[in-house]
């Protein structure tokens, strides 16, 4: 199998990077049933520990940082880039296109996959204050809705504890009950540590809209 060499930029933050990558392999041993160890994919997770939320509370355009850690991936042989943090991807779109990496865009894919399944539906998106802040952020994401400032500081509270890996089961609770308070609007988990709150309740009857799946779903149907 004629593999691309992908990198995937994880420390934003890295309990959310890592477990991507633990998902993405998951879901290739159960499609490929691979056998072999040199049939599993080949890749490298770059776990950049580096802040990027300015004095402001909103995420930081560094992109000087941003292009080292671009760079040192190119120089590993990387031509195929994934990102599991949604909040940093914009910035990195016109890096990769500088170093001549494809960027796999999750809220790109995101945003598209709503298009097509919720065309008439109002969307509402969980993500962290830092995220939700950001002007770039609002104008990409500028047709859907948002939670209140309540519900901020709980998601917020939530996204924190996932970062700790200390996710309590009475703060897990506390973000089921506000999911399903948007049980007729479709959720857009649009910060990476969500999906690990999301995963320890029924969702069922939710429709979410989780980029990490669908970056995964394209890594498969794409590349792998």
């Amino acid at each position: 199998m004629n593999q691309p060499r992908l990198g995937i930029l994880g420390g934003f933050g890295a309990v959310a990077g890592l477990h991507f990558t633990g998902q993405f392999l998951d879901a290739f041993t159960k499609a490929r049933a691979p056998f072999l160890d040199n049939e599993y994919p080949e890749f490298i997770y770059y776990n950049a520990s580096t802040h990027i939320v300015d004095d402001s509370g909103c995420v930081d355009n560094n992109s000087e940082m941003l292009m080292n850690k671009v760079e040192a991936l190119r120089d590993c042989g990387v031509n195929t880039l994934v990102c599991p943090c949604v909040s940093i991807t914009p910035y990195l779109r016109e890096i990769t296109d500088a170093v001549g990496i494809e960027l796999i865009d999750g809220l790109v894919l995101a945003n598209k996959y709503i298009d097509q399944m919720f065309p008439r539906s109002d969307v509402v998106v969980f993500a962290s204050k830092s995220t939700v802040g950001s002007k770039w952020f609002r104008s990409l994401c500028s047709k859907y809705t948002f939670p209140s400032p309540q519900e901020q500081l709980l998601l917020n509270k939530a996204i924190c504890a996932v970062m700790r890996n200390d996710c309590s089961e009475a703060l897990v609770s506390d973000i089921a009950e506000l999911a399903n308070s948007y049980s007729d609007t479709p959720i857009l988990l649009a910060c990476s540590e969500l999906p690990l709150v999301f995963e320890r309740f029924d969702t069922s009857h939710l429709s979410v809209v989780n980029p990490f799946q669908l970056i995964i779903e394209y890594l498969l149907a794409e590349l792998y």
